[in-house]
């Protein structure tokens, strides 16, 4: 079956916010079969890359055919081949969809409650969850971070999405390019090259590539949130990217805080969960004595992780500010504090009723909060100084039912409402 431009436009059409639709489509094999022939001819890998995203979205039978006609396969070989920009974006975006679909079905969840998917569904996202972190499929996307572009934003944005367990953010951490010629990878080192490559820290590529497109020129507020968003998801329980962000000589964190002050709600919450997941993620600090920052001299062991280490003096700041003030011979905050303070306060400020922030800017808010703060008393008892709680309780009062109820509650409830509450009890769970 030969398909057209116009065909896939208008199956785009009636697929987009109807999930029959997709459905039905999804069982015409011979449509699926043209669909991921498209992904070939550079005419129509774009519209097709469309059509492929829409079916991904909102229909589960519709995402298991696509799985089983391999179209993230037929997707990661049009990344490669096509180099049109437009064309190279569109694909990419529809394998950011694929990948997000697919890493929804296998949990575990990013926000709010996990759904159940089919057995079938199931075992084949699984698969294709583990192919997207292999690294015949790492080597053909993840090069596209190395420089700006609308693809380089989708790439980061399907790793901010795809990376749920540790072994696929090992995956990405460890992965290296492909060397440029095989001269490099048969040379032997010198005696003092071999020196200096053992004495040298391991800077995770895929990390720094992100950390460089935060100072990109002509980046925005969607490259900003796509990156943070990636970045967080490395560093979730991963010491080696926390401890490039925030222990490297050149501390990007600092850059991620000044982020959490952007104009962009969402780059804010993005930011504090990039910060989150790097300080709850740090490995111990070397001595004092070696550590190539004074302003970190002051640390309270070498051989404790964050946040145990420096609770104590976050712990005091906090009392000090909800005071009014502090000792004038205080030793200045350290970055640590300053990420859990910034913390804090951009949660506070969504959650005490700032009402132009959306229902999904707040509900990630508040995962941010319960990731900060589970399992540690000192953070609980930050978080409980600063009124984070009370914040937290007017805003669930706020979601509770009238009375009489309304006739809409007889509908189901939008899922940003239930992951609210869910996290609500996560939080008031570690309290």
């Amino acid at each position: 079956m030969t398909i057209s431009v116009g065909r896939l436009k208008a199956v785009k059409n009636a697929a987009i916010g109807n999930p029959k639709t997709k459905a039905a489509l999804a069982q015409d094999p011979v449509l699926l079969a043209a669909l991921i022939d498209a992904l070939r001819d550079p005419a129509l890998a774009a519209e097709a890359a469309h059509v492929v995203a829409s079916l991904a979205l909102g229909a589960d039978a519709a995402l298991h055919a696509l799985l089983v006609a391999h179209a993230p396969r037929a997707l990661l070989f049009a990344l490669a081949a096509h180099c049109e920009p437009h064309t190279r974006a569109a694909v990419a975006r529809a394998l950011r969809v694929v990948a997000a679909s697919t890493a929804d079905a296998v949990g575990p969840a990013l926000w709010g409650l996990a759904r159940t998917p089919a057995r079938e569904l199931l075992a084949a996202a699984a698969a294709t969850c583990d192919g997207l972190c292999a690294p015949e499929a790492l080597d053909i996307y993840l090069p596209l971070l190395a420089t700006p572009s609308a693809a380089a934003t989708a790439i980061a944005q399907l790793l901010g999405t795809l990376l749920r367990t540790p072994a696929q953010r090992t995956a990405v951490t460890n992965w290296t390019p492909s060397p440029a010629s095989p001269e490099q990878t048969t040379r032997s080192r010198r005696g003092w090259e071999k020196t200096a490559a053992a004495a040298t820290p391991v800077v995770p590529v895929v990390a720094r590539w992100l950390v460089a497109l935060l100072d990109a020129p002509g980046k925005n507020y969607k490259m900003d949130e796509a990156v943070l968003y990636a970045l967080a998801a490395l560093a979730q329980e991963n010491p080696t990217v926390a401890g490039y962000l925030g222990q490297s000589d050149t501390l990007p964190l600092e850059t991620i805080i000044t982020l959490a002050k952007s104009r962009s709600a969402e780059v804010q919450v993005a930011a504090c969960l990039c910060i989150t997941h790097t300080l709850r993620s740090l490995p111990p600090r070397p001595p004092p004595s070696s550590h190539p920052h004074p302003r970190h001299s002051h640390s309270h062991s070498a051989s404790t992780s964050y946040p145990h280490a420096h609770m104590p003096t976050i712990h005091s700041l906090v009392h000090a500010h909800v005071a009014g003030g502090g000792s004038a011979h205080a030793p200045p905050p350290t970055l640590e504090e300053t990420g859990v303070r910034t913390v804090l306060n951009v949660v506070n400020r969504m959650l005490s009723g700032a009402p132009a922030e959306s229902p999904l800017v707040r509900m990630r808010a508040c995962f941010v909060l319960h990731y900060l703060v589970a399992d540690d008393l000192q953070l609980c008892n930050g978080a409980l100084d600063r009124g984070c709680l009370d914040g937290l309780g007017v805003l669930i009062l706020a979601l509770g039912p009238t009375e009489p109820a309304p006739p809409e509650w007889e509908e189901a409830e939008a899922g940003v409402t239930q992951a609210l509450r869910e996290v609500h009890f996560l939080i008031s769970s570690r309290f």
